[in-house]
């Protein structure tokens, strides 16, 4: 292979690992932002329950 094609190669492989990058960051970001939500909604449910509750699974009888 001629050096001006390994280099050609090289950049091609660079600029396909860049853009797996950030379609990873942007997948990332958006599961962040779920769980957040999803942290949000479990807070408000225990609040409404009262924060002291044990979950029912701990409850002895």
């Amino acid at each position: 292979m001629r050096p001006q094609t390994e280099v050609d190669d090289v950049r091609s492989q660079m600029a396909s690992l860049q853009d797996s990058n950030e379609e990873m960051r942007a997948t990332m970001n958006r599961m962040m932002v779920h769980v957040r939500r999803l942290e949000a909604q479990i807070e408000a449910d225990m609040a409404e329950e009262g924060s002291d509750a044990p979950p029912p699974t701990y409850v002895s009888t």
